[in-house]
């Protein structure tokens, strides 16, 4: 019997059901007094290897101290919003009603008990920005090129299931016509919502898409590094997304990129969620100035990755773009011109957006 339940569960396992199976995506406490520390840090303790990043616990359980009232209706009301954008994120990658759930292993694999399989991969071929706009302004697809024939071993299963559409594998290139060294990698398969048809899910122009949605930010964040460098703004940084491709082993498609070394922060979804914890000036001027260099033809959004300290660069993987352009395009997470409001609802103009003389948009809010 476990102390504190009459049905005898762990605190560990009520803990996990809220973060995996109810979808609790945050797990908010507040303290009146100092009699409660020592038991959020054993809830702590107790979900702790539930998280790939052991920093993660920390944003998902939260814990002040409050000592007025008007502290504790701020904090439930900022709380709840956090919560209802990240819901309303999940709903937007098509996973609401839930979604077959696959067995994890967190730690890399024994690499040496695994065997090469032969793949093929392929990568967007990149336009500058001003060609990306009239692209998608025309409606004509980025041009996919072959460019690695490989050796590559796969892990048997997924190490995270944060991702709100994709479960992401360990995978190591042993051997490839473009390097002679081996690389480590991870490859992305799409989640199967339940009731929905398999082939559907993993048809090869999904995995094509992601391919190009990636390719069109990484050319995007070109042009704005070009720009801020130009302007010489204070305290601006850069920004690159991870190059992604599309990997075919076998009738199998996966979304191959380098891993990305460090601690994984999400910094913005689609639907206008910011996270101030870690707010990062740059990147919210970079969706704001995607909207406005782009003339409204598209937005960059939800924006996560790691910040490379040493370069003064954050290196970005699976965003979303909206388009009003073109609505069909781009995926579930597209919501057009809705989109764009939802993220200027939220927004604040910072000094970077300031130095860009970037246009405000209808929805913005007067501060």
């Amino acid at each position: 019997m476990h102390a504190g339940d009459k049905l005898g569960r762990s605190i560990s396992v009520i803990l996990d059901k809220l973060k995996t199976q109810t979808g609790v995506e945050l797990y908010y406490f507040a303290h009146l007094n100092n009699s409660t520390h020592l038991m959020i840090r054993k809830f702590k303790e107790a979900i702790q290897d539930k998280f790939v990043n052991p920093n993660d616990v920390q944003k998902w359980l939260q814990a002040e101290d409050i000592t007025h009232l008007e502290q504790l209706a701020e904090k439930i009301i900022r709380s709840s919003i956090t919560s209802i954008q990240a819901s309303l994120a999940a709903g937007a990658h098509g996973i609401k009603g839930g979604v077959i759930q696959l067995p994890l292993r967190k730690d890399k694999p024994a690499w040496e008990t695994l065997t090469a399989v032969a793949g093929v991969a392929y990568r967007a071929v990149l336009e500058d920005a001003y060609h990306t706009i009239e692209m998608i302004k025309d409606k004509e697809p980025l041009e996919l090129e072959l460019f690695a024939r490989m050796k590559i071993k796969i892990a048997l299963h997924p190490f995270s299931d944060d991702g709100a559409a994709r479960w992401p594998y360990y995978a190591k290139v042993v051997e490839d016509d473009t390097r002679s060294s081996i690389a480590d990698f991870v490859v992305k398969r799409f989640k199967v919502p339940l009731g929905k048809n398999v082939l559907d899910i993993h048809a090869q122009k999904k995995y094509e898409d992601l391919v190009e949605l990636q390719g069109i930010c990484a050319s995007m964040a070109r042009e704005f590094n070009s720009q801020a460098r130009g302007e010489d703004l204070e305290g601006v940084q850069k920004i690159s997304f991870s190059q992604v491709s599309l990997l075919k082993v076998g009738t199998m498609f996966y979304c191959m990129e380098k891993e990305l070394m460090g601690d994984f922060i999400k910094y913005s979804n689609n639907v206008g969620y910011v996270n101030t914890a870690e707010y990062a000036d740059t990147l919210q001027a970079f969706s704001h100035w995607s909207w406005d260099f782009s003339d409204g033809v598209f937005m960059i959004t939800d924006l996560q990755g790691v910040m490379d300290r040493t370069n003064n660069l954050f290196w970005l993987c699976d965003p979303a773009i909206h388009s009003a352009a073109d609505i069909n395009r781009f995926g579930d997470t597209n919501f057009g011109e809705e989109g764009y409001k939802l993220f200027f609802e939220s927004h604040k103009c910072n000094s970077i957006c300031k130095g860009l003389s970037l246009k405000r948009h209808p929805s913005q809010q007067r501060r």
